[in-house]
């Protein structure tokens, strides 16, 4: 699970630079035309991206292209000579952060190079605000373990292990000094950590809110189990509390870029946009189109290679605004909203649909009344689709860790087959509120090619699938109770090696049942209880 920190090195441009007394220095974000001159080449990506972050494109067949490869240093020199200061690089978006006067930026952005250009985002110096909540007595968090299916995967061992997450937040103070985390540091399994924001490697000082998020997934005492406590995580700030600009979406597509780097199989995301301190940018209902915002288009980049991205709905269900933020409204992203334990969505989570019409949220998770740990050590109940996400963010660690073989498009497929509202979806809930038990069962449908096999097994409602070997070809299915009894004699011609029965069973009572799955060279028995 290690990797080399040299390979760093593109992303982490640190460069020295004069700074201009007395003048008053912006950010600003430029756009290159092109890479001459880059260091890296694609014959030699070991260069440039870790020996996971390799192995996860080869084994999800990936190809490695021109925005894998870094920035051109050329530029970046004239850039610094012209006296400007280097922030970051974004080699996807290829694409410079700079901190310069007005007088610096009009030379910079007169350049051949420079195709387009961003100003001025006004850096703030107001400390980190802190979130608030009620401190809890009582133990952590087992009702929404229980809810979801999370103690299920316990109990079968699933904990997350060999799966790396990165959390994209505002800070992680006591992270690094809690009893809660100390496996985590002691098995080493915090891979890396890094202040976009402030561009230094400490995490363990800012806005509490990653820590009650790496909580939920990591935790791991005698009265607080997190999600997934077995993970590898890489820990990243982008964003910063005390104000909104939209550099802080720049900020999120360096620490994407960041994870992809490393290797991450996940990104989570408790944070989102709408609304900036500066009024005049910010976002309409109409850019929330998967296209328009910077982090939108970063997270399904951060998809394309490879990394399934979870993130929160947002908390804005009873504002005036009331639709999800950006990233949700992102294409490939999982964009997670909130019930409470009645299943009823909390009424700050935020509803869709999207702009150009695509379902949102696209699932829930608990997110009302949820124990969290704070850099004290105490445990804290708040609330948020930020603390459903972790949920979900654990969910497709269990599923990456128990069936690595499924691909990134299956893992979604798959979790939102087994949602209780998968037949109804709406754009208040989604597709509803996924079960672990069901995921393993949905899974096997796509992981055993030798036989014939029914799921979900055992079966309440909605779809019913049995995944047959052969493809194209017409299968006889019989339905019979244990006393022999037949109840449906069909046939029917295998789909991907799939055939829907759902319609079959609908008016069958709870009870167990035995299906009779034959061909014209197979011949099997299925064993199959309908609750």
């Amino acid at each position: 699970m290690g990797f080399n920190k040299h390979f760093f090195f593109s992303f982490f441009l640190l460069l020295s630079t004069t700074i201009v007394l007395h003048a008053q220095l912006n950010s600003y974000i430029l756009y290159l035309k092109d890479k001459n001159g880059t260091t890296g080449t694609l014959q030699n990506p070991a260069g440039f991206l870790s020996v996971k972050s390799i192995e996860r494109r080869s084994t999800q067949h990936i190809r490695i292209d021109s925005t894998d490869l870094p920035v051109s240093q050329q530029y970046l020199t004239q850039i610094i000579n012209a006296g400007a200061e280097i922030v970051f690089v974004s080699k996807w978006m290829n694409a410079v952060c700079i901190k310069a006067t007005s007088a610096q930026y009009a030379t910079i952005i007169a350049m051949p190079f420079v195709s387009n250009s961003i100003s001025s985002f006004r850096t703030s110096d107001h400390a980190n605000t802190q979130l608030n909540a009620t401190s809890a007595q009582q133990n952590y968090a087992s009702y929404y373990s229980d809810y979801i299916g999370i103690t299920q995967m316990h109990e079968a061992g699933i904990k997350g292990k060999d799966v790396l997450i990165a959390i994209t937040d505002s800070g992680f103070p006591g992270t690094d000094t809690l009893t809660a985390f100390k496996h985590l540091w002691h098995n080493d399994q915090v891979l890396y950590h890094y202040d976009v924001a402030d561009n230094n490697t400490n995490v363990f000082d800012d806005d509490n809110h990653g820590t009650y998020i790496l909580s939920i997934l990591a935790a791991d005492t005698l009265n607080y189990k997190g999600v997934v406590p077995d993970a590898s995580y890489i820990l990243l700030r982008t964003e910063v509390a005390a104000t909104e600009s939209k550099l802080e979406e720049y900020n999120w597509l360096r620490g994407a870029e960041i994870a992809d780097s490393c290797g991450a199989d996940i990104i989570s995301v408790s944070l989102g946009y709408n609304t900036f301190d500066n009024a005049a940018v910010d976002y309409t209902y109409a850019d929330m189109n998967g296209h328009t915002s910077i982090i939108a288009r970063a997270a399904d980049i951060a998809y394309e290679k490879g990394m399934i991205v979870v993130c929160a709905a947002g908390n804005d269900g009873n504002q005036p605004w009331k639709y999800i933020g950006t990233p949700a409204d992102a294409y490939n992203v999982l964009a997670v909203g909130s019930v409470d334990m009645n299943n009823s969505r909390s009424a700050f989570s935020s509803v869709g649909p999207t702009s150009d019409g695509r379902i949102k949220p696209d699932l829930c998770a608990p997110g009302s009344n949820i124990y969290c740990i704070t850099p004290s050590g105490a445990y804290l109940i708040t609330g948020g689709t930020s603390l459903a996400t972790p949920m979900i963010t654990g969910l497709v660690a269990g599923m990456k860790e128990s069936v690595p073989e499924l691909s990134n498009n299956e893992i979604k497929q798959i979790l939102l087959q087994s949602c209780d509202d998968y037949h109804n979806p709406d754009n208040e809930k989604g597709y509803g509120v996924p079960d672990f038990s069901k995921i393993i069962a949905f899974a096997s449908i796509y992981t055993n090619t030798q036989t014939s096999i029914i799921a979900p097994n055992p079966y309440e409602t909605g779809d019913l699938f049995v995944k047959v070997p052969f493809d194209n070809v017409q299968y006889h299915i019989e339905v019979f109770d244990y006393q022999g009894k037949l109840f449906e004699d069909v046939s029917q011609y295998a789909s991907s090696k799939i055939i829907q029965i759902n319609d079959l069973v609908n008016e069958l009572k709870s009870g167990l049942y035995f299906i009779r799955v034959e061909s014209s060279n197979s011949h099997e028995i299925l064993k199959w209880i309908k609750l």
